[in-house]
């Protein structure tokens, strides 16, 4: 029986009512094609982005706390800040059901605030917890399961000053480990599946180093953002050895995997042999900065030969934890660039150092862009973005198990628009299409794939952008208890993923909910 007839007889035993696990409403589907049983689809959101109540049940101040605070420096766009954001901690119960109507997820995919759960001493808070507690009671009454990402760039301010902790050896390891540990005993009988962190890459050359224009803004020379990575790759494996040592106990249940970004090369020239050559070594100090060592147990060869002693070097032991400390790896796809090996010499104070490439968004003297422009600068719909990540992570670093874990745009001059058109999202159609066009190639090439989690659920503070980029599927000011309004690309992907509509979004009807 063909893909289609299948589709047409489920659908119409389902219409009839016929139960079964066979015939569980969570089907997925892709193209009209079944996809393979266990595949997760969900939406993700992070903490300081949507939650408020920065400074209620207990909640300590953070580093995005800290730097949204400190007024007149452009950190954040406007001034503004997530103290109210989208209000989530006090709208859980009426947003979570939503989450659910509006696009068909099985997964709510968060982001624990370490901030929220730990008191100023170290002791759990239970307020704290016990509101993420009855965050995923919710979620799992809603038939959604519940993926749990210990950090996502929120460390405790204290830390911070302390230790300038991410660039401690040593002290950062211990405190992610005993915080780890906390939230394991506090949410371990709930949460069906864990990420240690969220986008080292990001949270280390942004925050750590030249570049910094994110939390907590700590400025000085490039090894500042090798350290930092170094110190969360060791801080990610001791959380995954206790991960895996109460599993075996019985006090977790699941997976545990990490998330990482990096925006994979396209050659210059796709005739010139050095710049195919290019890609690999893009990709090798983008994302297999973070692939390598979980798979291998240390950086790509490319980078310990481009910077010797300046990367700082794991002991055998470091080496034999990283080594497979993951069950699958989330690949947060957004972008590509163009790329082309750097002209002249590369030394230590070029800008092109380590890697010795040039990156494009856009060619040099045509000035062809890399991809349709999107409301963020940096965000290009390239339409092998999703698929060419996937494929290094499998065929250069033997990963396991693959998810796309955060993949979304924020639309041209989009939140400038009266509602009825913020939310006729016709671009933002076009980027999922795109997307889902790359899963199905991704399935049908052997690829290990077993998720696809959109960005983001709702509308939320995005970083130093402030809420003038809109990634969400789910259209809502900031402040308290604010209307939520579902865009058209949300019933595009429940359309899709649920209800077995093809990806070309011809004729496309949006349905109220």
């Amino acid at each position: 029986m063909g893909a289609l007839a299948t589709l047409s007889l489920l659908l119409a035993l389902r219409a009839a009512g016929v139960a079964g696990a066979l015939l569980s409403p969570d089907f997925l589907f892709l193209d009209g094609e079944l996809l393979p049983d266990g595949f997760s689809y969900g939406c993700g959101t992070s903490a300081y982005q949507i939650e408020g109540a920065w400074n209620e049940d207990g909640k300590v101040e953070s580093v995005w706390d800290h730097f949204a605070h400190d007024k007149g420096k452009g950190h954040i766009a406007g001034d503004q800040t997530g103290d109210l954001a989208m209000d989530f901690r006090h709208t859980y119960k009426k947003d979570l059901p939503l989450f659910r109507r509006a696009l068909g997820i099985n997964l709510y995919d968060f982001t624990i605030a370490w901030t929220r759960v730990q008191t100023a001493d170290g002791k759990p808070n239970q307020r704290g917890i016990e509101f993420y507690r009855d965050m995923m009671k919710t979620a799992a009454e809603h038939g959604m399961q519940t993926s749990c990402t210990l950090y996502h760039w929120d460390l405790p301010q204290r830390l911070q000053d302390k230790y300038h902790r991410w660039i401690s050896k040593g002290n950062i390891t211990r405190d992610f480990r005993d915080y780890a540990e906390l939230a394991y005993n506090a949410l371990g009988d709930l949460c069906d599946t864990w990420v240690t962190m969220n986008e080292p890459h990001s949270f280390c050359s942004e925050g750590y180093g030249p570049d910094t224009e994110s939390a907590p803004g700590y400025a000085g020379p490039i090894d500042l953002t090798y350290q930092c990575m170094h110190n969360a790759l060791l801080a990610h494996s001791a959380a995954v050895q206790l991960f895996r040592e109460k599993k075996a106990q019985g006090k977790v249940r699941g997976k545990i995997g990490i998330k990482l970004d990096g925006s994979p090369g396209v050659p210059l020239n796709s005739s010139s042999q050095a710049d195919i050559e290019a890609v690999t070594k893009n990709n090798d100090f983008g994302i297999g900065w973070v692939a390598g060592p979980i798979t291998s147990g240390d950086y790509p060869p490319v980078m310990r030969t481009a910077m010797g002693d300046t990367l700082p070097k794991f002991t055998e032991q470091e080496k034999a934890l990283l080594k497979g400390s993951y069950d699958f790896i989330g690949f947060d796809a957004y972008t590509s660039q163009w790329v082309t090996p750097t002209k002249g010499k590369c030394v230590s104070d070029s800008d092109a150092w380590p890697s010795c490439i040039d990156s494009f968004d856009a060619r040099p003297r045509s000035n062809q862009l890399i991809g349709r422009p999107t409301g963020s600068s940096w965000n290009f719909q390239q339409d092998t973005t999703v698929y060419d990540g996937l494929k290094y992570l499998h065929e250069r670093w033997g990963a396991k198990e693959l998810i796309v874990g955060e993949n979304g745009m924020a639309g041209l001059n989009e939140t400038q628009l009266p509602i009825n058109q913020f939310v006729r999202d016709a671009d933002r159609i076009e980027w999922y299409r795109s997307t889902l066009l790359n899963v199905k190639r991704a399935l049908h090439d052997g690829i290990p794939l077993t998720g696809f989690v959109p960005w983001s659920c709702i509308s939320n503070l995005e970083w130093s952008s402030g809420y003038y980029n809109d990634f969400g599927l789910i259209r809502a000011k900031p402040g308290r208890n604010q209307t939520r309004t579902p865009k058209q690309s949300a019933a595009y992907l429940k359309g899709v993923l649920t209800r077995g509509n093809s990806i070309e979004p011809y004729n496309f009807v949006h349905q109220e909910l």
